[in-house]
């Protein structure tokens, strides 16, 4: 049985999903639950499985491999001179490059943009990414898509995962279906202050890594790394991380958060609370992802072709955990579960304990082969008295009991790993409401579970 200690650095408002072209500024209110508007303007297909076999052959015919085998997609790319329009100092954008990595990818990327070719950037992360205090177009998500935009005159569409609270944990398991259903070209990673240093997010982390960058479009990554007024960040590890995997990484720890312990700013001038930029702070944040950028796309082009490690860092066992909803699980019974009337908007298909359906605790019950099962659901504070606990078994042995209510809940979605073994095999789990919270309330918004 496994004991996860719970990381709740932000407390905050709920989901961001969008997906829409750069340049739409309509803005969001800070506290709305509601998904963003997709634009009607976006040309990413949620439904494009892969490139035309017309479009492959293209790109092969046109394509050049370095002598040391690197290849470069878009030898023909016209060169464009970036402006980055900074208003920090050089020494600042220099302190928050801990490196370029092995640029291969990005700067494929950023030749297909100067091609004229349309670009699909992704951004996955906790309330920061969202936009969390500021509009839409304040975003650094958005400010970063329409600069690229400016500066190489073509399409860039922006899939905004970013939902407030949640964890590389959460992140690993909806990646699938928040990011790379749009076949990304680039993906943005931000989870530096959601995450805490327990091996559970260490093992999530380097699963998303790892599940990212073998996608089908071999996406470009980058790594942001953020910080708290308190100073917590989990740059530390996540750096080495992102050394092993050679991926660039742009560090405010290192230039922003230096600056306010120089005394040359205050915290303040970045965010107005313990954790989220403002407007001002979206704008600097911006800045050095360009500058990054524009380091890798000034450079010589990559001597090595990039491959992913064989050797993970860490661990990445979570890889290839699934996530299940009510719609898509296999279940014997529901028993006293049904579908959800209390869904999250990032989590629309889960599964609440009703006892008034039944008058009995009977526990859903299903098999799967696997060997870490995890479970997803709605944390509450500690005075939601409606709410109350449920108990894991697996093939009949008590693994887990989770309680609802926590002294950091919010109404947020929160994880607990309640099985895992070496070895997968077939195993019958039951979830049942604990004895004394029989008529009491538990809201499964998912659960996870992998060979």
């Amino acid at each position: 049985m496994i004991t996860v200690k719970k990381f709740t650095a932000i407390a905050l408002a709920t989901l961001i999903f969008s997906l829409s072209a750069c340049g739409n500024s309509s803005d969001k209110n800070s506290d709305s639950s509601s998904e963003r508007n997709v634009s009607s303007d976006s040309s990413v297909n949620q439904d494009s499985g892969s490139e035309s076999s017309a479009d492959k052959e293209s790109e092969s015919s046109s394509a050049e491999i370095t002598p040391s085998g690197a290849v470069k997609k878009y030898p023909d790319a016209k060169k464009v001179t970036l402006n980055g329009n900074y208003t920090q100092n050089e020494n600042i954008l220099k302190n928050s490059l801990l490196g370029t990595g092995n640029k291969e990818r990005m700067q494929n990327v950023l030749d297909k943009a100067a091609s004229g070719e349309p670009i699909t950037v992704a951004f996955i992360g906790g309330s920061i990414t969202y936009g969390y205090k500021v509009t839409n177009a304040e975003c650094f998500a958005t400010l970063y898509c329409n600069w690229l935009t400016e500066q190489f005159g073509t399409k860039v569409n922006i899939v905004n995962a970013g939902i407030s609270g949640t964890p590389s944990v959460l992140g690993n398991l909806r990646v699938e279906r928040d990011v790379l259903k749009y076949d990304p070209d680039l993906v943005f990673i931000e989870f530096a202050v959601n995450d805490g240093y327990e091996d559970v997010y260490k093992n999530s982390y380097e699963s998303l890594i790892n599940k990212v960058l073998e996608y089908k479009t071999e996406p470009a990554v980058m790594l942001l790394f953020t910080i708290t007024r308190e100073g917590h960040s989990c740059q530390p590890w996540m750096s080495e991380i992102g050394k092993h995997y050679e991926l660039p990484m742009v560090s405010v720890p290192n230039s922003i958060m230096a600056e306010v312990k120089a005394g040359n700013i205050t915290y303040d001038d970045y965010s107005n609370d313990e954790t989220h930029p403002n407007k001002q702070g979206h704008i600097w944040i911006r800045e050095l992802l360009s500058y990054c950028t524009e380091q890798i796309y000034n450079s010589d082009f990559e001597t090595k072709h990039y491959t992913i490690p064989e050797k993970p860092y860490y661990k990445r066992y979570y890889k290839d955990l699934q996530l299940y909803t009510y719609k898509t699980l296999n279940v014997d019974s529901y028993g006293t579960f049904r579908s959800s009337k209390r869904n999250l908007d990032f989590f629309p298909d889960g599964m609440s304990y009703d006892y008034s359906a039944t008058g009995e605790n009977d526990p859903l019950v299903f098999t799967a082969d696997c060997r870490i099962l995890m479970i997803v659901y709605r944390q509450v504070p500690k005075s939601s008295d409606k709410y109350g606990a449920i108990n894991v078994y697996v093939d009949d042995e008590l693994v887990q009991t989770i309680y609802a209510q926590d002294a950091s809940g919010w109404n947020n979605a929160m994880f607990n790993v309640a099985y895992e073994t070496v070895t997968s095999k077939e195993h019958t789990i039951k979830i049942c409401a604990k004895e004394g919270y029989e008529e009491k309330q538990f809201d499964i918004l998912g659960i996870a579970y992998s060979k």
